[in-house]
């Protein structure tokens, strides 16, 4: 029987050193997954375009809907024979399989700035329901940030214009309600909306009386003869005074 080897304090400090450096790169991996380690997560790939990298590298975060789910795996300049490229710069990205599915054909990618020191990711935006899952390796639609920030401030324009209208109708309301304004009161008031209707038909009936009434203005509008005579009589005058 061979003897048994003695563990020295050498071989025991070695051991010490690799479980320490193991115990290390586990807790890194965990910190750097959000508290999940990731490393067997099946994950697919898909690609974007942007004008400019503005910082972004490889290992930069990719999120869905402002949830982490993936990293940048290549960023290099894009091969103009490529047909399909529409920026400067494409982009891979390395995205986890179980949340692809929220990934559709509308979807659009957009460039983004997190944190103090300004690091770069890519925030990708879910598709509607109803649009077709994007395939694996297909190409993301991207957008600049300008072009992305344009976009939501013309939303938020139209957001803030909509929601004035909606106060200013709202005091309409209120006014009617409380019988205020001319408004209200033509409304609620039926002394205004009396003395209102009379001028209305004090007026329809001078009208009338003047168009088709006995005197001077109603033959003037009703009977052209009376209307020849003074055109006539006009011609004459200006031909005297000539």
């Amino acid at each position: 029987m061979e003897p048994v080897k003695k563990v020295t304090w050498k071989d025991l400090r070695v051991g010490l050193l690799a479980l320490s450096s193991f115990t290390i790169v586990v807790t890194t991996i965990i910190l750097m997954g959000g508290g999940q380690i990731n490393l067997f997560k099946e994950t697919l790939k898909y690609r974007t375009f942007f004008p400019e990298a503005n910082g972004l590298k490889t290992g930069s975060e990719v999120w869905l809907a402002g949830v982490e789910v993936g990293e940048v795996s290549v960023v290099r300049f894009s091969d103009p024979d490529d047909i399909k490229a529409v920026g400067a710069i494409e982009v891979e990205l390395t995205v986890e399989e179980d949340v692809a599915r929220q990934i559709r054909n509308d979807s659009v990618a957009s460039l983004r700035t997190i944190g103090l020191l300004g690091d770069k990711y890519v925030e990708i935006q879910p598709g509607t329901p109803d649009a077709p899952v994007l395939r694996p390796g297909s190409t993301i639609p991207g957008i600049s940030l300008s072009t992305f920030d344009e976009l939501v401030g013309v939303g938020r324009t139209t957001a803030q214009g909509f929601n004035e209208l909606m106060v200013q109708l709202r005091l309409l309301a209120e006014d009617i309600n409380n019988q205020e304004g001319t408004l209200g009161k033509i409304i609620h008031d039926d002394t205004i909306y009396n003395n209102l209707n009379a001028t209305v038909q004090r007026t329809d009936r001078m009208l009338d009386k003047a168009e088709n009434g006995p005197g001077t203005l109603g033959r003037l509008m009703s009977d052209p003869t009376v209307y020849n005579n003074l055109v006539i009589s006009l011609q004459k005058a200006q031909y005297t005074i000539t």
